[in-house]
């Protein structure tokens, strides 16, 4: 993309992406207030309408891969805005199945625009995270954080705005506002948005690193995994909590039961911030002698700050031009200040978020590890649910970072494929989830659910600590695997 247009836009891009952002995840989210019990009056089977349920993340696990290829034939910008008017129009169709007959048409309209809506989401989430990494390399973490505000504001308030539309004006009404509300979001972005300058023929997409090769890097391939517990581990609790909760006397009504999910909801949205700060990784600031980011390469380049005093006179310095260029270089006064103080970094806000995943399933059960006998109190689940609100924003905020310094030299090479791979992970989670609580639920009982998805998430961290541990491997033979850090990058043809 047109990085400097991108990143002097910064902030309007970042506005603009989480305006589309909270609309996307509002109208992905309406259906459960009021879909089940409209579909069951159009004759549709509950096996049917969690089909309708289940596709929706299907298809953008299926799809997303292809999102990567095809923002670097096309451009992230075409992509995302392509995206978004899918997810918009498939939106405002959907609301036509009120007037379908009932049973098979109702049905199987309702199915072919879930799956369309899909398709839209695949497209606008992967190129949303290749652009937010490409706004700002450097604080990765923090961007995608700020992005989670409004993905956690749409899971919010889709529900209750979807409920209030519908017995305001009936079924049509919350796709037809949301749908539209979503087309001036992507005007914006088409018309605001630099144009990509990363579209390539199919001779020069050999620059880019594929999927295939990203995920032989295992540093990549476990923290996509864990980024699939993160969010399988939530959706695992859509169709078991409501029942455990009840009979522990603790909620009565639907509107109890969406009380205690908005407990960890509320969590999540209001840590992914401060999560996108303590994941933010330390980046090198410009020492004396080396050139300031801030200059375009064009310009004549100071040695110093020095120099920059040298070269201007005194009422120079004290415009704003004297700012960009003398900024740069007051930390190379400072002793031991060249770099910026590193916070945490992305693995161990990831690992450190699955443990406090696992500690919520323990409690939330509760295990029968704990010997805290068959009670649960209301401190007790409350106290599990913000566990889990705030696990899954650590083990899922810093993910794109992590993985882009996996990449080493090759990041900005592996940004459309990893955005995919993203994407991917995220929704196989949310596929996952559902049918590993009621299977696991049905067999045996909730603690003991609750226990087998601790060891696995204890199984899952292990793996992960084990692999930092490891030295690094060098390249072996040709088509094997080979890592991918600053050291030992692959030898990718480039695009001239």
């Amino acid at each position: 993309m047109g990085r400097i247009g991108l990143q002097q836009n910064k902030l309007l891009m970042m506005v603009l992406i989480n305006v589309s952002n909270l609309f996307c995840h509002s109208l992905f989210s309406i259906l459960p207030s009021f879909f089940p019990q409209e579909a069951h009056a159009k004759r549709m089977s509950k096996d049917a309408v969690g089909i309708v349920f289940a596709c929706f993340p299907a298809v953008i696990f299926l799809t997303s891969p292809f999102a990567g290829p095809f923002m670097t034939r096309h451009g992230k910008k075409r992509v995302y805005t392509t995206g978004l008017i899918i997810v918009s129009a498939s939106t405002i169709c959907f609301s036509v199945a009120s007037y379908l007959p009932a049973g098979s048409p109702f049905a199987t309209w309702c199915l072919f625009f879930r799956l369309l809506q899909g398709l839209g989401s695949a497209m606008e989430e992967t190129a949303a995270y290749a652009i937010i990494a490409e706004l700002d390399s450097a604080n990765v973490s923090l961007l995608m954080g700020l992005t989670e505000i409004s993905t956690g504001l749409g899971y919010m308030v889709g529900p209750p705005l979807g409920g209030f539309l519908f017995a305001l004006c009936g079924f049509s009404t919350p796709f037809v506002v949301l749908g539209l509300a979503l087309l001036p979001a992507a005007a914006l972005i088409y018309y605001r948005l630099p144009p990509d300058d990363r579209r390539r023929s199919n001779d020069e997409n050999k620059g880019d690193v594929s999927m295939k090769v990203l995920m032989r890097n295992p540093q990549i391939a476990l923290i996509a995994l864990a980024s699939t517990l993160a969010n399988s581990d939530y959706a695992f609790l859509e169709p078991t909590l409501g029942d455990h909760a009840k009979g522990f006397g603790h909620a009565h009504t639907e509107a109890g039961i969406g009380m205690l999910f908005s407990v960890s909801s509320v969590t999540y949205t209001l840590a992914c911030p401060l999560i996108g700060m303590l994941a933010n990784r330390s980046v090198p600031l410009t020492a004396a002698g080396s050139h300031p980011p801030l200059l375009r390469a064009s310009q004549p380049q100071p040695h110093s700050l020095a120099s920059v005093l040298r070269t201007h006179s005194w009422p120079f310095l004290l415009t704003r031009a004297s700012l960009t260029q003398t900024i740069p270089y007051l930390p190379s006064l400072i002793p031991h200040a060249r770099t910026r103080r590193e916070r945490f970094g992305p693995r161990p806000i990831i690992v450190t978020g699955l443990l406090l995943q696992l500690i919520g399933f323990l409690l939330i059960g509760p295990s029968p590890l704990l010997n805290l006998g068959p009670h649960l109190g209301m401190t007790q689940l409350v106290g599990a649910l913000v566990l889990f609100g705030a696990g899954e924003s650590m083990s899922m905020t810093p993910v794109m970072d992590d993985m882009m310094h996996s990449c080493g030299d090759l990041a900005d090479a592996s940004v459309n494929s990893l955005s995919s791979i993203l994407a991917a992970s995220f929704s196989l989670g949310q596929m996952v989830g559902p049918v590993l609580g009621t299977t696991l639920t049905s067999r045996f009982s909730f603690p003991s659910a609750c226990t087998v998805m601790a060891v696995v998430l204890l199984l899952h961290t292990s793996a992960i600590l084990v692999m930092d541990m490891l030295p690094v491997k060098k390249g072996l033979k040709e088509g094997a695997y080979q890592e991918l850090d600053p050291l030992n990058p692959p030898e990718v043809a480039s695009a001239e």
